[in-house]
């Protein structure tokens, strides 16, 4: 790991350690000693980053005379880093398509590939920014894991005994999902404890998921939706107020006539090819033959979709990589895109994960119509062949 990217796991975790005390008590330093021994760093490795911090005015700095040096706490700033964090739509959109990705590899794993499929599913939801930020604002809180379980394991009626706080049930089951990981917990034993279950090792697995996995991906499902809709609220919101100030401009009615007019057409070829000329009044479109030309554009775009929807169907069945399949099912959804950096960005790193997709590609590009062939998905692909 390099030291920039290890700097900022550090600063990340030290800041997520002073949120967990400041968020209850704003007004408490600690001492920089215990982040020495939280997290084993030296001297030197340190006092780096917290100047760091405080450089981004994320921290502040105080004294206590019985303690040698100085401590610190969140700022305004940094507690606002945690309280309101800032995503794009995509990020979030990215998050939530393959955060779905792997929970389906865990409710679809078999028994013996049940473990490697829920050690990724959780060290996605650790590695992505924004599921670590969703999560760990939700596990910040105090919660008795042990309490609880220990009230599971002996109530009669399983549903009865999760908790009704939407947040406290998830954390619970992500302290749950991550105690079976590290193999605290055995599936078996608690399915057997619990539903009486045993020897039947794919009976075993569908009851945990029902029971525990389930539940815990439905709600981070729900919160990852609850972020989108905040966030496109709030970007219609920005858009609105940009609209207003624009100056407005005024829209001629425009007349449609019967496709089959010649002139009809000859108009509508001249609109194509003067895209800035002004309409007048009195000008004329050939409002079927415009109809056909996007519908039949939109149809070639539907096949690109599923082209690429196609593929990413076969890296599953093939058992490729997840990442690989996410960047497929992004691109798939962006057919219509014209940012063509954030297009060859995908593109390349799908192939940097699958190469086999450098061919898949080039076939899906060389077999697409006429239409598309301008478009950034495919001017992209035929770009890195």
């Amino acid at each position: 790991m390099s030291e920039r990217n290890n700097d900022e796991e550090i600063e990340k975790n030290i800041l997520k350690h002073l949120y967990k005390i400041n968020s209850r008590d704003s007004d408490a330093f600690l001492s920089l000693e215990v982040f020495k021994t939280e997290f084993n760093l030296e001297g030197g490795e340190l006092y780096r980053n917290i100047d760091s911090l405080f450089e981004k005015k994320l921290i502040l700095k105080g004294k206590n005379p019985e303690v040698k040096g100085y401590n610190i706490k969140l700022s305004q700033k940094g507690i606002e880093f945690f309280e309101n964090p800032v995503f794009i739509r995509e990020e979030i959109e990215k998050a939530y398509r393959t955060f779905k990705i792997y929970s389906d590899e865990v409710s679809n794993a078999s028994y013996e590939n049940y473990s490697k499929s829920l050690s990724d599913f959780l060290n996605y939801c650790k590695k992505n920014e924004v599921l670590d930020m969703v999560i760990f604002r939700l596990c910040n809180a105090e919660r008795d894991f042990e309490k609880w379980y220990d009230s599971l394991l002996n109530s009669k009626v399983h549903s009865n005994a999760l908790p009704l706080d939407e947040d406290e049930k998830i954390s619970i089951l992500y302290r749950f999902l991550n105690e079976i990981n590290s193999g605290k917990i055995k599936i078996s034993e608690f399915v057997n404890s619990e539903y009486k279950i045993s020897g039947k090792a794919e009976e075993i697995i569908k009851k945990f998921n029902q029971s525990i996995f389930s539940h815990f991906v439905r709600g981070i499902d729900l919160k990852l939706k609850k972020m989108m809709i905040k966030v496109e609220k709030l970007q219609n919101s920005e858009d609105l107020t940009s609209e207003i100030s624009k100056k407005s401009i005024k829209v001629r009615k425009i007349d449609f006539i019967d496709s089959d007019s010649f002139v009809s057409k000859k108009r509508l070829e001249n609109f194509e090819k003067s895209p800035k000329k002004e309409l007048l009044q009195t000008e004329v479109i050939d409002g079927d033959a415009l109809s056909r030309k996007l519908s039949k554009n939109n149809s070639s775009l539907n096949l690109l979709e599923q082209g690429l929807l196609n593929i990413a169907e076969e890296l599953r069945n093939d058992k490729k990589p997840v990442e690989a399949i996410s960047y497929v099912y992004l691109l798939s959804k962006k057919v219509d895109s014209s940012n063509v950096l954030e297009i060859q960005e995908l593109l390349r790193e799908a192939i940097l994960i699958e190469p086999s997709l450098k061919d898949k590609f080039k076939e899906l590009a060389m077999s697409s119509s006429i239409e598309i062939a301008n478009t950034e998905i495919i001017k992209g692909i035929l770009s890195i062949i």
